[in-house]
């Protein structure tokens, strides 16, 4: 699968469009009063303005030799999380064997956490430096549920996803491939790498790819609605406020949404 559109809910729709613009300095693909999009490589992030506190863990793919520079990157702009068990306490860069895979972790201005990873098997950069353009898409969401080996199983009967290099685990499991990952967590389990953020659930959106080209919503829930791949969610800001006499202003991309993909 691959993930074209992440929609996140947030208390700091300020803070946050700072940090991912001015400090992460990712592009701007659309702005509101009350919501904000950003390019992540393939990917599309948004944020929307919430009355509840909502913290997420996601992950940002980067090139397979690109770790090291992207770490340099990001440290220079905002803090690394350091690992908080024994056996990796004050590290700040990790490997997953199994994976074969190395990331780093940051924790954003509403406390979600963020990771950006390197994968072997993801292609290799070329550019001489490393920049927001380096990003390849975004690759993982976290799914927080009371039960894991219930959610997986949605997973595969609803978008036929797999769980990725494992058995289903009713604590962890990843479920997807290396473009994209609902990483299905149990509620109360801390999250990598501090472990000092409790695992609770948030509601969210997705627009996935999945094999074949097929594209579908689904939000927390994983129910399914399939969309046009041309749809796309589009700002306030992105509609004509001005329309002639007798002629019904255009609906927006968010109105012809399915009830549950509208802000809740």
């Amino acid at each position: 699968m691959r993930i074209q559109h992440l929609r996140l809910y947030t208390l700091a729709i300020e803070a946050q469009h700072h940090f991912y613009t001015f400090v992460l300095e990712l592009p701007e693909t659309s702005r509101s009063s009350a919501a904000f999009s950003v390019q992540v490589g393939e990917s599309t992030l948004e944020f929307i303005q919430a009355e509840g506190d909502f913290h997420y863990h996601f992950a940002f793919n980067i090139p397979s030799n690109a770790l090291n520079d992207a770490k340099s990157w990001l440290e220079f702009r905002t803090p690394l999380l350091l690992g908080g068990a024994p056996d990796i306490a004050g590290k700040d860069l990790f490997e997953s064997v199994n994976w074969e895979a190395r990331q780093v972790y940051f924790r954003d201005p509403a406390g979600n956490i963020g990771e950006l990873i390197a994968h072997r098997t993801r292609p290799a950069s070329t550019a001489q430096t490393f920049g927001p353009s380096s990003l390849l898409e975004i690759s993982e969401i976290g799914l927080v549920t009371d039960d894991v080996l219930e959610k997986v199983r949605t997973l595969e009967i609803q978008f036929e996803l797999e769980p990725y290099r494992q058995d289903a685990d009713p604590q962890f499991t990843a479920v997807g491939s290396a473009t994209g990952f609902f990483i299905v967590v149990k509620t109360g389990r801390k999250w990598f790498p501090d472990l000092t953020q409790t695992a609770v659930p948030a509601k969210f959106e997705v627009q996935m790819a999945l094999e074949g080209g097929e594209s579908v919503w689904t939000d927390d829930t994983l129910e399914r609605e399939v969309l046009p791949p041309t749809t796309a969610v589009v700002s306030p800001k992105a509609v004509p406020s001005v329309v002639a006499p007798n002629e019904k202003p255009p609906l927006t991309c968010l109105e012809k949404l399915p009830s549950f993909l509208k802000v809740r």
